[in-house]
C-alpha cells in the first residue's frame, strides 16, 4: 500500500500506462480516482483532463482543468491544456471535426465523392479563416 505523496504519482503513472495501451477507460478511471483521492495534486487533474481530450471531452476537460488550475495557477501543462480545450472547442476546429467524421464514415469506393464533398463544404471554413470572420 503506497502512501503520501507517490500514491497518486504512481497513479497518474498507471493512468499514462493504460492510455499507451489503448484503455482510453481504463486511464480515465484511475484518473478521476487520483483527483477524488488526492484533490490538491494537480497532476491528477492534468492527466484526468489529458484522458478527457482524448476521448473526444472537451468540455469535460476544460471543467476539470477550471478546478485543477484553482490549487495552482501557474502550472504550465494546466494552462496548455486549457488552451487546447479552448482550441478545441473552437468553430474551426467542431468545422475540421465535421470534415474528418465524414471521410471516417465514407466507403473506400466513395472517397473521391465524400472527398469533392467536403472541397464544398470547406470553402466557407477557408474563407471564414482567412479573413477571421469567426
Amino acid at each position: 500500500q503506497l502512501k503520501g505523496v507517490l500514491k497518486p504519482f504512481f497513479m497518474v503513472s498507471e493512468s499514462k500506462a493504460h492510455s499507451m495501451l489503448q484503455n482510453a477507460k481504463a486511464a480515465k478511471e484511475v484518473a478521476a480516482k487520483v483527483v477524488a483521492e488526492h484533490p490538491r495534486y494537480v497532476d491528477g487533474y492534468m492527466r484526468l483532463c489529458e484522458t478527457l481530450v482524448a476521448v473526444g471531452d472537451i468540455d469535460g476537460a476544460r471543467e476539470v482543468a477550471s478546478k485543477g488550475i484553482h490549487y495552482d495557477p501557474e502550472h504550465e501543462g494546466m494552462n496548455q491544456l486549457l488552451m487546447v480545450a479552448s482550441d478545441q472547442s473552437s468553430p474551426q476546429m467542431a468545422a475540421v471535426k465535421h470534415m474528418i467524421n465524414k471521410l471516417l464514415q465514407s466507403s473506400p469506393a466513395d472517397l473521391p465523392n465524400t472527398l469533392a464533398l467536403i472541397d464544398q463544404e470547406a470553402a466557407p471554413v477557408r474563407y471564414a479563416a482567412i479573413n477571421k470572420v469567426w
